[in-house]
């Protein structure tokens, strides 16, 4: 286990500063979410952005940096931390980076499922560079504009975004934890991060602009009302089996608009119900386990798995069925696609140097006040937040965090009835739950107390 280390500053009082970096990428690119398409951007709705949030309290400083892209990789995440700890005084236990998962951005991981479909590119690294160098920039600034500040928790309830995608009564946490950071001289606000537990797909394959989805047209929204320059950090939580799916009336930029609202409207009001302290205890922990690669079948079986999606597909198409039930079905034979391409691989011997980058997962838990981050890689089912939170109700889940799973961790339900989110899971669920979990309340317990 390491712990973040002491900055230089020896005050107890807070010092706080934000930034925010354009990470828009060229247009045309390839737009990434839905691989099973050739999609190519012919503009942009809404900037993808860098988002960083530098807290500082008695000798002790975090970083949070939010990015608008469908993941962050673990290579990224590395060069980034140490390029910023080669500048600033913090050590890499203390930065945490984050993805808002929109899928409509570019490529910046290549997903071993997504060989299946050759028309998704490699990664851009020309533009990886410039996030890496944005982030850097994002946390540089943030350092640098630190003033006295007093910072705060409080939580809205945003019910509108989505439900839990297979059923729409499921479990889900529409809860959305805030953090706001305001000056202590002028008391405005100067930083917001939020957490919330849905996944960005208002928008889906027909949709040809670069957008943040709701969350980063509800970041706007949020600027509107609290500041035109506010850094508004956006981070999702266990939303792996979270979606607008049953709540959208269509696939539009005016409903992303409108459910963006359902988001900023309860966000905004929350922010009045700041407790705010100018000394909050700052600590962070971290460590990383090792995953295990999922059992698949063989390709003959896999080949059967995707014969009997498709047949179910083709059948509640030919019978009307809703159009939620009909885009479960598409995208259960995605899964089924993809554990075709996984079992090729594993079939060849080449799985698993594939994602070896991906088999070290970082658990980190950080103390901000009176609360705590737990942030986990990857795309966790609603279930797992929900069984810490009931034990540990202090602490909200960042995923999509410090590194990328290749997929999701599933409930034994999901895996029981072959959900998308099942056939797209290269590790094995119940051990890399098991063990992610246990390292997360080692570290609640003798990490961050």
């Amino acid at each position: 286990m390491t712990q973040a280390g002491s900055t230089n500053s020896e005050s107890p009082s807070l010092v706080a500063g934000g930034a925010v970096r354009d990470i828009t990428p060229p247009v045309p690119s390839f737009l990434y979410g839905y691989p099973s398409v050739s999609r190519h951007s012919t503009g942009v709705h809404d900037p993808l952005e860098c988002n960083a949030l530098w807290i500082e309290s008695g000798g002790n400083a975090t970083l949070l940096l939010a990015n608008d892209l469908i993941y962050v990789g673990r290579a990224l995440v590395a060069r980034v931390r140490e390029r910023i700890c080669a500048k600033l005084p913090i050590n890499k236990d203390g930065i945490l980076i984050s993805a808002t998962h929109t899928h409509s951005g570019p490529v910046v991981v290549k997903c071993v499922a997504d060989d299946r479909n050759r028309a998704v590119p490699e990664p851009d690294a020309e533009y990886l560079g410039d996030v890496e160098d944005a982030m850097v920039a994002a946390a540089t600034e943030a350092y640098a504009s630190r003033v006295p500040a007093e910072a705060g928790w409080t939580l809205a309830a945003a019910p509108g975004i989505g439900t839990n995608r297979h059923h729409i009564d499921g479990p889900s946490d529409l809860e959305v934890p805030i953090l706001a950071i305001r000056g202590a001289a002028h008391r405005r606000l100067i930083g917001l991060s939020l957490i919330a537990t849905m996944h960005p797909t208002v928008l889906h394959e027909d949709s040809l602009l670069v957008s943040g989805d709701f969350l980063g047209i509800a970041r706007q929204q949020i600027r509107e009302r609290l500041g035109a320059s506010l850094p508004v950090l956006v981070h999702v939580g266990a939303c792996g089996d979270q979606s607008p799916r049953h709540v959208v009336r269509a696939n539009t930029f005016a409903e992303a608009e409108r459910i963006a609202t359902c988001l900023s409207a309860p966000v905004c009001e929350a922010t009045d119900r700041v407790e705010w302290s100018s000394t909050p205890r700052i600590a962070t922990a971290s460590d990383v386990v090792e995953l295990k690669i999922r059992d698949l079948p063989s390709v003959a079986s896999a080949t059967a798995l995707l014969e009997e999606a498709t047949n179910v597909l083709n059948q509640r198409s030919a019978d009307g069925a809703d159009r939620a039930s009909v885009r479960t079905s598409e995208c259960d034979v995605f899964g089924a696609q993809s554990t075709l391409q996984l079992a090729k691989l594993d079939a060849a011997g080449e799985l698993r140097r594939r994602v070896e980058d991906s088999r070290l997962a970082e658990v980190m838990v950080m103390r901000i006040g009176s609360r705590r981050i737990i942030a986990w890689p990857g795309e966790w089912f609603v279930e797992f937040q929900k069984a810490i939170r009931s034990r540990f109700p202090d602490c909200h889940i960042i995923t999509m965090a410090n590194g990328e799973l290749q997929g999701y961790v599933v409930t034994e339900e999901a895996a029981r009835k072959r959900w998308y989110e099942a056939g797209n899971a290269v590790f094995d669920s119940p051990s890399t739950r098991d063990a992610v979990l246990a390292l997360t309340e080692s570290l609640l317990h003798r990490g961050v107390p």
